[in-house]
């Protein structure tokens, strides 16, 4: 097992639901932990570490907060810059997110917690692309640590 801690100044979880006001989680869900542990290894195949199992325990109380934010939704569909395709709504935002996750690989042959070892350890020979976020890709992440 691997207990890594996990912070970011600021994140949005938002549900599949939210269409005009973008509520979000109260903490992010394990589809979005898994999604962060794959990018921060440099894997691209979502089914690679299937069979790894997390456990997600906040070790803040995040506040939320509300913004508004100028949402794109194409309805003139061949004009981009059309006045309509623009709106402003609100958005939740957490902020101050930290949390631990515990990795169990016991039933993972590819070995999730060393991966992310090794990335941790050794972080020259990762091979990956874009900033490491949490839920948007503009909610970028602090840190990330093992905790003994």
């Amino acid at each position: 097992m691997l207990k890594l801690k996990i912070s970011a100044p600021f994140a949005t979880f938002t549900p599949p639901e939210s269409r005009e006001y973008f509520s979000t989680y109260s903490e992010p869900p394990e589809s979005t932990v898994y999604g962060c542990l794959l990018s921060f290894i440099g894997e691209t195949d979502p089914e690679k570490h299937r069979s790894s199992k997390l456990k997600i325990n906040l070790t803040s109380a995040p506040q939320k907060a509300k913004v508004i934010r100028k949402i794109f939704r194409f309805k003139v569909k061949n004009q981009l810059n059309h006045p309509t395709n623009k709106s402003l709504d609100y958005q939740e935002i957490l902020c101050g997110v930290e949390f631990e996750v515990i990795i169990d690989s016991k039933e993972d042959p590819n070995n999730l917690e060393e991966r992310l070892r090794n990335a941790i350890a050794h972080p020259e020979t990762i091979d990956r692309f874009g900033a490491l976020s949490l839920g948007h890709s503009c909610d970028l992440i602090d840190d990330v640590y093992i905790v003994e």
